[in-house]
C-alpha cells in the first residue's frame, strides 16, 4: 500500500466517522422534536417535556401515544431521506464522469464543505426559540437539503473508489476496495460510538462542532497533501472541454445522458455488458434493504418492552459497524490468502450471514441477543466490497469514474427507498408483530441469494 492510498484511506476514515455521528444524530434529535413537537399539543392532558415523558404518561394510553411518536417520526424521517439523497444521487453521476476528465480532488473536497454549511444550518435549530418546535423541523430539513446538494458520502465514496482503482492494479484491486470498505464501517464503527458517549455527556451542539472540525481538516487534507491522480488534458483543450460543459446550460443534460447511455449500451468483452448491469442492480438491491433496516432498527429498539437509550442504539451501531470493518480489514483478506475463494462465494457468504442476523433480530427483544445477531451478521460487509471489486474488472480504465459514480447514485437512491418502503411496511405491520419486517427483509436477502447462486455457476461454465 503507497502513500497515496494510506492518505485516501484516512479521509475515508474520518469522513465516515463525522458522518456517522452526524446522521444517527439527525434521525434521534428528529425522533426528540417530534416528541416535543406532539407533547406539547398534549399539555392540557399533564405536564410533558419530552418525548419520553409522553410515552410514559399514566393517564393516557402509552402504547397509543409511542405508537403516534414513532408514526409521525418515521414520516419526517422519509422527508429527511428524500431531501439528502435525490440531491445527491443526481448530482453524483454528473460529478463521476466530470472526475474521469479533470480530476477527482474537487469531488472529494465537496462533501467535506457541504457538511460544515450544513452544521451552521443545523445550529439554528438549536436556539431556545426554535427548539421543541415545528420551525426547528424546517429548519433541519433546510440544513439536509444543504448537506444533500453538496453530495455527502455518496459523492466522496464515488471519488474514494476511484481514486484507489487509479492507484492500483486489478489484481490487487479486491484487497484495497475492502480495506476501503472496511475502512467505511470502521468510521461508522467510531461515529457511532461517539452518538452514545455524546447522548450521554454532551449534546447535538457537540456533534455540530465535532462534525464540523472534522470536515474542515479534511479539506486542508484534500487541498494541501493528497496528490491528484488523474492526468489533465492540454490547457487550451481542457478550457475548450470547461467551456462545452459549463457554458450552454443545455449540454450538461445532454452529454449527460448520451454519457449514460453509451455506457450501459457499448459493446464490450463476452458477457461482460451483462454482468456489469447485473453488478450494479445487485449494488442498488442489496443497499435498498440495508438503508431500510436502519430506520427501522431505530423504531424497532426504542419500542416497547426494549425502550432502549440513545446511548445503547450508539453502541449497537457501534458493534455492527465495527465488526463489519474488522471483517473486511483483516478476515477477508486472510480468507483470500488461504482459502482462495472466488468473488462470488465470498458474496453468497455475505448474503447468508445477513439473513441469519435478521432473523435472529426479529425473533427476540433480548439486548445481548440482539448484539449477537450483529456480531454474526458482520460479514454481510464483503457483499458491496466485492461486487465492487468484480464491477472495477470489467469497466474499461476510462469508466472508472462514472462506474463508481453510477454505484454511488444508486446507492444514494437506496438510502431514498429503502427506508420509504420499510417504513411503511413497519407501520403497517407493527400493530401486528413489530418483528415482521426483519423476516420481510430476510426473504428479500434470499432472492438475492438465488440470484448470485445463478451468477455464480454460469462464470464457472464460462
Amino acid at each position: 500500500m503507497n502513500n497515496r492510498e494510506k492518505l485516501i484511506f484516512l479521509v475515508f476514515l474520518v469522513y465516515k466517522t463525522s458522518e456517522s455521528l452526524f446522521q444517527p444524530s439527525i434521525r434521534l434529535y428528529i425522533y426528540e422534536t417530534v416528541g416535543q413537537i406532539l407533547a406539547s399539543r398534549n399539555e392540557s392532558q399533564g405536564p410533558t417535556k419530552d418525548a419520553l415523558d409522553l410515552i410514559n404518561l399514566q393517564y393516557v394510553n402509552p402504547l397509543e401515544i409511542e405508537n403516534e411518536v414513532q408514526r409521525s417520526a418515521a414520516n419526517y424521517i422519509i422527508a429527511y431521506r428524500t431531501l439528502i439523497n435525490i440531491p445527491a444521487a443526481i448530482l453524483t453521476i454528473y460529478w463521476g464522469g466530470w472526475s474521469d476528465r479533470f480530476g477527482r480532488k474537487l469531488p472529494l473536497i465537496l462533501p467535506c464543505i457541504g457538511a460544515i454549511v450544513s452544521c451552521c444550518m443545523f445550529s439554528l435549530a438549536l436556539e431556545r426559540t426554535v427548539k421543541g418546535t415545528i420551525v426547528a423541523i424546517g429548519v433541519i430539513m433546510m440544513a439536509v437539503l444543504i448537506y444533500g446538494i453538496f453530495g455527502k458520502s455518496a459523492l466522496l465514496t464515488m471519488s474514494c473508489n476511484s481514486y484507489v482503482v487509479d492507484c492500483s492494479t486489478s489484481e490487487e484491486r479486491t484487497t484495497l476496495l475492502s480495506r476501503l470498505l472496511g475502512m467505511n464501517f470502521l468510521g461508522i464503527f467510531f461515529g457511532s460510538f461517539l452518538v452514545g458517549l455524546i447522548s450521554k455527556y454532551a449534546g447535538f451542539s457537540t456533534v455540530l462542532l465535532t462534525t464540523s472540525l472534522s470536515c474542515g481538516f479534511l479539506v486542508i487534507l484534500i487541498a494541501f497533501v493528497i496528490p491528484e491522480t488523474v492526468k489533465l488534458q492540454d490547457e487550451n483543450q481542457l478550457v475548450a472541454n470547461e467551456e462545452t460543459c459549463l457554458s450552454k446550460p443545455e449540454s450538461k443534460n445532454v452529454k449527460l445522458k448520451n454519457y449514460l447511455w453509451n455506457f450501459f449500451t457499448r459493446s464490450r468483452k463476452g458477457e461482460n455488458r451483462k454482468y456489469l448491469i447485473w453488478l450494479i442492480l445487485a449494488i442498488f438491491w442489496n443497499q435498498t434493504a440495508k438503508a431500510g433496516e436502519q430506520d427501522v432498527i431505530l423504531l424497532y429498539v426504542k419500542h416497547s418492552p426494549m425502550n432502549w437509550s440513545d446511548e445503547m442504539y450508539g453502541y449497537y451501531l457501534a458493534t455492527y459497524y465495527g465488526c463489519m470493518g474488522l471483517n473486511l480489514i483483516f478476515v477477508l483478506p486472510l480468507i483470500e490468502r488461504f482459502f482462495n475463494l472466488s468473488d462470488t462465494v465470498l458474496i453468497l457468504i455475505g448474503i447468508s450471514m445477513k439473513a441469519i442476523r435478521l432473523i435472529m433480530m426479529g425473533s427476540t427483544f433480548v439486548q445481548w441477543q440482539i448484539f449477537l445477531s450483529a456480531v454474526i451478521g458482520s460479514s454481510a460487509g464483503m457483499i458491496v466490497a466485492v461486487t465492487k471489486s468484480l464491477l472495477s474488472k470489467i469497466c474499461e480504465d476510462d469508466e472508472i469514474g462514472v462506474t463508481f459514480a453510477i454505484t454511488s447514485a444508486m446507492e444514494a437512491f437506496s438510502s431514498l427507498i429503502g427506508p420509504t418502503i420499510f417504513n411503511l411496511l413497519y407501520e403497517a405491520t407493527m400493530d401486528m408483530y413489530i418483528g415482521t419486517i426483519f423476516y420481510i427483509d430476510a426473504c428479500l436477502q434470499f432472492c438475492f441469494l438465488i440470484g448470485f447462486i445463478k451468477l455464480h455457476f454460469y462464470l464457472v461454465k464460462g
